[in-house]
Formats: C-alpha cells, sequence, structure tokens
C-alpha cells in the first residue's frame, strides 16, 4: 500500500468525524508517525489553535515567580506567540514557553551551568546536540509529545522544520533568563543575551 493510499484511507474519516475533533486527535497522535504528523500538522494545528486561543485568557501567560501556580501547561504553550516568555522564575528552576516561526531554530547554544528539559507541544522539530559546537552528532526529529533532555555543558539547537510554528515548553535548572523576561522574536532573544 503506497504512502498516499494509507494516507487517504487512514484519514479520510476525519471531515466525517469533525464534530468529534478533539478524540479524532487523541487517536492520530497515538499513531506516532512523524512524517504523517509534519505532513497533516497544519491542517490539525490551525483548527486546534483557533479553538486553544478562542478559550485561552491570556493573562494567564506571566511570570508567576515564586507563587504556588497550577497551569494547563500544554494550552499556554499552545496560545504563546512570543519567541520566549517565562513563566516561572525562582532560585533553582525556570520555567519558560516558546514559539518557533516556521523555518526559524532557537540556535546554536550551550548552557554551562544549566540543564534544560524541553517538551514539544505541537508542530515537528530537527533537534540537534553535541560536545562541539561545530559537530552537533547527535540528530532526532521530533514531533508533538516529544521529550529533549540537554545536559549542562552540551551544544544544541532546535529547528521548525513544519510548515506551522513550532511551540514547545523549557525547563532550566538553575534559571536560564531573568525573571518576567519576553522576547517577542529571536532578534530581541539575541540582543539581550
Amino acid at each position: 500500500m503506497s504512502l498516499k493510499t494509507k494516507f487517504v484511507s487512514r484519514y479520510t474519516i476525519i471531515p466525517v468525524l469533525f464534530f468529534a475533533f478533539p478524540y479524532v486527535v487523541e487517536i492520530y497522535h497515538t499513531n506516532n508517525l512523524l512524517g504523517i504528523d509534519c505532513l497533516m500538522s497544519k491542517y490539525f494545528e490551525v483548527i486546534y489553535m483557533h479553538k486553544e486561543r478562542c478559550r485561552e485568557n491570556m493573562s494567564e501567560i506571566r511570570d508567576y515567580g515564586g507563587e504556588p501556580v497550577a497551569v494547563n501547561i500544554h494550552r499556554l504553550a499552545r496560545s504563546n506567540s512570543n519567541f520566549r516568555t517565562a513563566l516561572w522564575t525562582v532560585d533553582n528552576l525556570q520555567v519558560t514557553l516558546m514559539s518557533i516561526p516556521v523555518g526559524g531554530e532557537i540556535g546554536i547554544e550551550m548552557h554551562p551551568h544549566t540543564d534544560q528539559f524541553l517538551r514539544i507541544e505541537s508542530g515537528c522539530a530537527d533537534i540537534m546536540m553535541g560536545k562541539c559546537k561545530e559537530k552537533l552528532t547527535y540528530h532526532q526529529k521530533g514531533n508533538s509529545d516529544y521529550s529533549i533532555m540537554i545536559p549542562a555543558g552540551t551544544w544544541h539547537n532546535i529547528k521548525n522544520i513544519g510548515n506551522i510554528p513550532l511551540k514547545l515548553y523549557s525547563v532550566y535548572a538553575p534559571p536560564q533568563h531573568p525573571f518576567g523576561t519576553v522576547h517577542k522574536t529571536k532578534a530581541d532573544s539575541d540582543k539581550a543575551e
């Protein structure tokens, strides 16, 4: 069976079940087909993001500092339109939301004393890591629900290879950015560094 035949037979039922969209998305994601995910991401994400934005109270996205807080990080990450927004910054930990535009990237970087955890909430990424800036030997494609663990001192970059903004959140230990950081674009982030 060709990819086109698989694609058509597997997804032709989706428009019929549009009223049950959240359930279709869950079934779709359990198949974990990265190639299909990148191909179908625009169809799913545009509709899903519209629904999420309608529900999202954008005033929730701010740095809560040392306040105890419980949030729907999946919803906040998908609603964030800034390159980087600090969500929670304390002495030993920081949570940031990121939105990387189509064709954009985080940029090659290394945090000498900070471990980092990232989770992709939507979109498709090319993940690169290595001990040397000039030779990132670890390569992995990732999509929604992929986690990335980066030890301190590891060079890394994440590129958006999809056709929608790459939405993710990052946990730094200890914090990497000042309290309340908001970078609208990568250029703003580069200026602040």
